[in-house]
């Protein structure tokens, strides 16, 4: 699966739409100038940042992305931080959610209950914070011994775990380095004897 690179300025930029325009229009202008700076025409993935105030309101923004869709501007829909799987079954109603991009860490448990949703229907599930949240998976024993077996990082095993968990982690590093261990997580391959430790490992995780 692909790599996503995703990451805030830390200048503080005008908004890309009027605030008191309605959600739809305030959609159309902030897509027309996403198209403009990336110089493009359409773009493959478009994900609401998160939930609006109320459920009425998201699904405002929810039918202008589909109507994007309807016209071949936009490849794939989503929503970001959507933790709540009674939105994403609201959502799909109207149309199959597509995307969902959420924080898959310890301190929310992981997740489990979006990323089932997910995997049941399937629907992409992409991950952020996963390394800068989760030190005790970065530090396991059991983890640190797949890593020496693979001959790898421990972030890139975290990685490589998420990925057979269905999940496209999405990489934020400004480090060049650090992207390039994160584009060959792909052609990692850990050994045959490692079944077992995966098991302990996806324990840790799952329960």
């Amino acid at each position: 699966m692909p790599f996503f690179r995703d990451f805030a300025l830390s200048i503080q930029l005008p908004l890309p739409y009027n605030p008191a325009d309605s959600i739809t229009e305030q959609i159309a202008s902030s897509f027309q100038n996403s198209l403009t700076n990336l110089k493009t025409t359409y773009l493959d993935s478009y994900l609401l940042h998160s939930p609006c105030r109320t459920l009425e309101q998201t699904l405002e923004a929810w039918r202008a992305l589909i109507a994007l869709q309807n016209e071949g501007k936009v490849r794939m829909i989503g929503i970001c931080n959507a933790y709540d799987v009674s939105l994403l079954h609201a959502l799909s109603r109207e149309r199959q959610v597509q995307a969902v991009q959420n924080r898959w860490y310890e301190e929310n448990d992981w997740d489990a209950s979006v990323h089932s949703y997910c995997r049941a229907n399937d629907v992409m599930y992409q991950s952020f914070w996963t390394l800068t949240g989760s030190p005790s998976l970065l530090t396991h024993p059991t983890l640190l011994e797949l890593a020496a077996a693979a001959a790898c990082t421990p972030a890139q095993v975290v990685y490589k775990i998420a990925q057979l968990e269905g999940i496209v982690p999405l990489s934020g590093t400004t480090s060049t380095l650090h992207m390039q261990q994160d584009i060959t997580v792909n052609e990692i391959e850990l050994p045959a004897e490692s079944n077992a430790k995966l098991g302990v490992v996806r324990n840790f995780i799952w329960g």
